[in-house]
Formats: C-alpha cells, structure tokens, sequence
C-alpha cells in the first residue's frame, strides 16, 4: 500500500510540473511571422539593376527559446529565416525570376517594465549575424558584422508577443555590374522596420 502511494504521489508531482511547465516554465517554445520592410535591400537592387519588380523588404519565419531570467528578464536565442521573390527584367535571357533568402540566428535580452493582469509590456534588444544568398544575377551575398535590433513588444496571457523594432543586418554584396559603380562590393543594410506577431509554449 506504501508503495502504491509513492506512485500515487509521484504522478500527482509530474502532473503539477507539467501544469506548470505550459504557463510559466523557465524554458519555453516561440514560434511566430515577421514582416520586414527593408530599404537597404531596395537600395541595392536600385544601385545593382535598371529594372526590378519587388523586393521591398522580407518575410520572415522566427523559432525562439525564450528563457526566463526572474519575473522581469528573458534572454532568448533565436533563428529567423526570410525570403523574398522578384523579377529582374530586361536580362541577358529575358525576364527572370529570383528568390532570395537569409538567416539570422541572434540573442535576444527582454526587459518587462509593466506587468498588470494579462498584459506585459517589453523592450527588447538584440546581437544577430545575418547569412544571406541569392540566384540574383550578377551579384552574390557575404554576412558582414554583427548586427544588432531593438523593438518593443506587447506580450498577453505570457503567450500572444505582438513586436515593433528596427533591424540592422549588414551584408556584404559582391557584384560583377557596371551599374554598382563597376564592380566591386558593398554594405547594405538587409534590416530595417519590423513587425513580428507569435506565440510561445
């Protein structure tokens, strides 16, 4: 009978942990989209080609880990992965379409000033390292520095993050065209104004 009841207890304690684990547990689970409106990547198709449809900014798919420091600190790694598709007209073959992408694996500190029922407020700053590539012609794509990001967040039932921040992600672009000033390279900003909606679990 003793026994029986050690089991009894221990599955009562694994269910407490659990409970506890899925509303406000140390390690947790972020997931959510980001929309980035990216001047410095328009910037650099304006400089690279006479003649581009798209390519305003990116978007974007984020996985975190949120993990919480005391009731008002999180630091939190996490990946970003965003893509975009344009058409560059008037090429060597014609029209074609092109798809970019870039990665961005970064740290994030998460500061929560206000805290009242349901509602969390935040102010986040960030280290990142963008890693980009392209099928673009002509041009090829190099992470340069760290980059760095602040935004400030709403955060509701310590789940639904609802974001605004700036990004700057500098990449190192190598193009063979005339059109860049000959060829050569340059730094652009592949950031800018963000806006991230997710949920952690």
């Amino acid at each position: 009978m003793m026994m029986k009841n050690r089991w009894i207890l221990a599955g009562l304690l694994l269910l407490r942990s659990a409970a506890w684990a899925g509303t406000d547990s140390t390690v947790r689970f972020g997931i959510g989209t980001e929309v980035l409106v990216s001047p410095g990547f328009h910037s650099f198709l304006n400089d690279t080609y006479s003649d581009v449809s798209g390519g305003y900014g990116w978007y974007g798919v984020r996985a975190s880990l949120p993990c919480k420091l005391n009731d008002q600190w999180i630091i939190q790694p996490q990946i970003t992965g965003y893509f975009n598709v344009m058409t560059v007209k008037g090429g060597f073959d014609g029209d074609s379409t092109s798809t970019n992408a870039m990665g961005l694996p970064a740290v994030v500190l998460r500061f929560f000033p206000y805290q009242k029922g349901i509602l969390e407020w935040s102010v986040n700053g960030e280290l990142n390292k963008p890693i980009a590539g392209s099928d673009l012609p002509g041009a090829s794509f190099q992470g340069g520095a760290l980059g760095t990001g602040i935004s400030t967040g709403l955060r509701f039932w310590k789940r639904l993050n609802i974001e605004l921040g700036y990004l700057y992600a500098p990449v190192k672009v190598t193009t063979d065209s005339s059109s860049l000033q000959g060829p050569g390279s340059k730094t652009y900003n592949f950031g800018g104004v963000s806006f991230y909606a997710g949920v952690e679990f």
